[in-house]
């Protein structure tokens, strides 16, 4: 039996002297300090600690020197997200061949089908393209981009299987409804994403299933000029107004303004914001020159985010870590640990279908635990009840 003591951030309150009871892989007690504790107990009490739940990131393209491509790399991630508290991941490939697609399917389910050791969990694949609208690229390679084909698109989905949790694809483009369909049909979550898509085209697409926005105000159109005093609606404005619908967020202060962070949670509601990194090669790393997962050199800078060599101009992702998402949810955008655990955690958890049994602390849940400091670094991270990283 396992007894974390400190600051409790559970679903429905925050307990400032709070005790987390694990036996074996489950949560079996949540309360205020008991001073009196079994002798078998292990106790891990660190003054001014916070307890979260472990975070889930459900949109990272790598950590540290591991990308997406190759069963090693997606191992090497697994093993260093525990040093930022992240306990369930889901490993995303954008710019890519069909080929690497499938490889990337077949490398993810082999994975999972040989979790890490302590690591965290591979909850899954997660395909940024192919079919994606080539004039809202943003950081993509326009070459791997392309238009949906049944003989294409149901074979990523047969390798996939339920392994494949998360498309993001360009609604407007033809042939995408029988695309959303089928990937409905098998279970995946459908993602709206570098889009130039109507209010109308949203409206089709989510008849057919689509649910999800992928890095919502990111590779989203422009406002559009009309006439001096009048506002014509954006892409984003109406994905925030329409009912229905969960979105990422990029919660590195720099991807996405704060106060938009706040806004989406004022219009969409709480519970359907999901801090994701979007992180890239070399994220926890020195600044330095790193290679996309389709070879294009980015380079990383401390305070900022990843850009293009050849064009600073263009982002291609983050170098962020979920534990410092969830510093910047409360530090910058001024939300409770209460809520910024939600999205951190829960609210992720719930679009991949798996809130039953992880994402909060409570009991009869999985012990799957982060321990923070005041400036939240990872001091522990506890994954189905077992230690798997102490900072030294």
């Amino acid at each position: 039996m396992i007894i974390l003591r400190g600051k409790v951030i559970t679903e429905e309150d925050v307990i400032e002297k709070g005790e987390v009871v694990i036996e074996k892989d489950k949560i079996i007690k949540v309360g205020k300090i008991k001073r009196l504790s079994l002798p078998s107990s292990k106790i891990f009490h660190i003054p001014k600690s916070i307890i979260v739940p472990g975070f889930i990131d459900i949109h990272m393209h790598g950590l540290g020197k591991y990308g997406p491509k190759g069963k090693e790399n997606i191992t090497g991630i697994s093993y260093l997200e525990p040093h930022y508290g992240t306990t369930g991941f889901v490993p995303t490939l954008a710019s890519a061949t069909h080929q690497e697609y499938l490889k990337f399917l077949q490398d993810v389910k082999e994975v999972i089908l040989n979790q890490p050791e302590k690591g965290a969990k591979v909850l899954g694949a997660h395909l940024e393209g192919p079919y994606i609208n080539p004039k809202m690229k943003g950081g993509m390679d326009e070459e791997y981009l392309r238009l949906p084909r049944p003989e294409e698109y149901e074979e990523l989905i047969k390798v996939g299987g339920r392994t494949l949790k998360i498309m993001t694809l360009s609604p407007e483009l033809p042939g995408s409804i029988p695309l959303i369909k089928s990937l409905r049909q098998n279970g995946t979550v459908v993602s709206l994403g570098h889009s130039l898509a109507t209010e109308n085209d949203l409206r089709k697409a989510m008849e057919a299933g689509l649910s999800h926005i992928c890095h919502l105000f990111n590779a989203f159109p422009p406002e559009k000029p009309r006439e001096l005093g009048v506002r014509e609606p954006k892409l984003s404005d109406i994905c925030l107004v329409t009912e229905g619908l969960t979105a990422e967020v990029i919660s590195d202060g720099i991807h996405v303004h704060p106060v938009m962070i706040r806004l989406a949670i004022k219009a969409m509601g709480l519970n359907n914001i999901v801090a994701m990194t979007d992180s890239m090669v070399g994220t926890g790393l020195s600044e330095g020159i790193y290679k996309m997962s389709d070879g294009r050199k980015f380079y990383t800078k401390k305070g900022d985010v990843a850009r293009l060599v050849e064009d600073k101009r263009i982002i291609v992702g983050s170098i962020l870590t979920m534990n410092y998402a969830l510093k910047n949810l409360v530090k910058k955008c001024g939300l409770s640990l209460l809520e910024a655990s939600k999205i951190t955690s829960l609210n992720p958890a719930k679009v991949i279908g798996l809130d039953k049994e992880v994402g909060s602390i409570k009991v009869g849940k999985k012990a799957n635990l982060a321990v923070l400091n005041a400036d939240f670094e990872c001091l522990l991270t506890f994954i189905e009840g077992k230690l798997v990283y102490q900072k030294k």
